[in-house]
């Protein structure tokens, strides 16, 4: 290697990703171990350092100065070229697409699938058979019976407290 690292050696040097010659060069030369040395030092403090985060006013202030820049900056008429270039694509892809002739569907080969449904069969769905047996008793539903608040108002203290417990599990530990 001839004289002293380059920049870009050095910061490889100083993350120490520098290849072997690199890294030899570094061990053998005073001037580069001490560069390498301070950038490992600057660069532990910079990671040390807190870094307040920056008033709302600031961003607001960002936002119109890049508003301001990009309505500032010239247009240029070559800014179409690349959205007529993909339409003139997508036109030719059309094209080219309906001019093809389909073949027929062989489904001769396609599996045959049983019907599929989302809900359980009524002889395996408990909360069918709860619901048919209260509209043989003749009683409403629980759920019917309440509307709102007013199930909540005649809690006794301990069944509040069951309800709010539960609350704070089913939202995960938010506080209520």
């Amino acid at each position: 290697m001839f004289g002293h690292l380059k920049d870009e050696a050095l910061l490889d040097a100083v993350e120490e990703l520098a290849g072997e010659e690199a890294a030899r060069h570094v061990r053998e030369c005073a001037a580069c171990r001490e560069r390498v040395e301070e950038a490992r030092a600057a660069l532990r403090a910079s990671a040390e350092a807190a870094v307040p985060e920056p008033p709302a006013l600031f961003w607001e202030s960002f936002r119109r100065q890049v508003g301001r820049r990009i309505a500032a900056e010239p247009r240029r008429a070559v800014r179409w070229l690349p959205a007529f270039a993909a339409l003139a694509a997508a036109l030719l892809l059309a094209v080219g697409l309906s001019n093809r002739t389909p073949r027929p569907l062989d489904v001769s080969l396609a599996p045959v699938l049983p019907a599929w449904s989302a809900l359980p069969a009524l002889e395996d769905d408990v909360g069918a058979q709860v619901i048919q047996a209260l509209i043989a008793s003749g009683d409403d539903p629980p759920v019917a019976a309440c509307r709102g608040l007013e199930c909540l108002e005649g809690l006794t203290e301990e069944e509040s407290s069951a309800v709010a417990s539960a609350l704070r599990v089913e939202m995960g530990g938010r506080i209520l």
